[in-house]
């Protein structure tokens, strides 16, 4: 996350010619020659200075820590020795590039005229506060205790509802998932893999924070149940919202045989019809879980969630991911019409 400092280069346009973007490119070497872009100030911090030239606009270095500070501090937790160091230096090039793709993101948006009020964003963090069960203060602590501050965290959000904006204006039509397409995702998702013995489950879990009350994230799992039961995918919002290892799998946990339950989660599941969810589960003293199941097969009787009943989650996950395949090249070929110099 971070907040962008615009610099307007005195000529700059996206179509500057050769000669203005030769001369920006000398001063930008001119700030980054050594000695004088790592030199330190009288206070003995670091002097900030570009990192990279995006058209008319330059990123710098703090920018690029204050992105990614959570993902440096990680890095530092749980990194050894000199292993450190060269983790470093790659996640500040990941996060750089993903900065240059946000920046090109906001100048495509603003030649079309786009914006975000701040009132928006004030209304996006309300609802993110109560879609999760807690309130707007709660939000803001948790921020907190992730690493950033609610400026960089605001900063993030607006430019979540850009991009959301842009998609919409120049990605989202063109994207169209065929019903054939999701039978045929319905078939290999869901009727093959019920071959396999026991339950076929997805799982949801939200972990009791630190200094957070087991009603918290109690709350915070039951109104993301609540969510998935109005019709949102279940798969999207384990990856968004889970935090349990099974999120990098869309919550997916595979098949569990009766005897391999807990007795609290095998109540639950298995008076579930395929297709259904089971309640908020106390299933240890970390985290409060649900789940869903997909197929169940008990000997030769397979039972599975029936098309019609799966068909809409389907439908989502494939489009999503269609989309998100849009998106990419549609950024790649931002990044082929632009000029950009990077010095990380």
């Amino acid at each position: 996350m971070r907040t962008i400092f615009r610099r307007q280069l005195p000529h700059g346009t996206r179509t500057m010619t050769k000669r203005i973007r030769s001369l920006f490119l000398l001063l930008a070497l001119f700030i980054l020659a050594p000695g004088a872009s790592a030199a330190a100030g009288p206070d003995g911090q670091m002097v900030d200075r570009v990192v990279a030239v995006v058209n008319n606009d330059v990123i710098t270095l703090r920018e690029v820590e204050i992105e990614g500070k959570p993902l440096f501090q990680q890095i530092v937790r749980r990194a050894a020795g000199n292993d450190v160091n060269t983790a470093l230096a790659q996640a500040r090039k990941d996060v750089l590039a993903s900065l240059i793709d946000k920046l090109l993101v906001e100048q495509r948006a603003a030649e079309l005229g786009l914006t975000v009020e701040d009132g928006e964003i004030d209304d996006t963090l309300q609802r993110m506060a109560a879609g999760n069960g807690m309130t707007l203060a709660a939000l803001e602590e948790r921020i907190a205790r992730e690493g950033m501050s609610l400026a960089v965290y605001r900063q993030q959000v607006r430019w979540q509802i850009l991009q959301s904006r842009l998609i919409t204006h120049e990605i989202r039509a063109k994207v169209v998932v065929p019903d054939e397409k999701a039978r045929a995702y319905y078939q290999t998702a869901y009727e093959k893999d019920a071959i396999k013995e026991g339950y076929h489950l997805l799982q949801f879990g939200i972990l009791i924070g630190e200094g957070e009350s087991p009603a918290a994230a109690e709350r915070k799992a039951g109104a993301l149940r609540q969510r998935i039961l109005a019709g949102e995918s279940f798969a999207d919002l384990a990856a968004q919202f889970s935090e349990l290892p099974s999120a990098k799998a869309n919550g997916d946990v595979g098949y569990f045989l009766e005897e391999e339950m807990s007795p609290e989660m095998r109540e639950a599941i298995v008076s579930l019809k395929p297709g259904e969810l089971t309640g908020i589960l106390a299933l240890d003293d970390k985290s409060y879980q649900f789940f869903k199941l997909l197929s169940v097969r008990k000997g030769d009787v397979i039972e599975q969630a029936p098309y019609e009943a799966v068909k809409d989650e389907i439908v989502r996950d494939l489009y999503d991911e269609e989309l998100k395949k849009q998106y990419d090249r549609w950024v790649t070929d931002l990044r082929g019409q632009a000029y950009i110099r990077e010095f990380l």
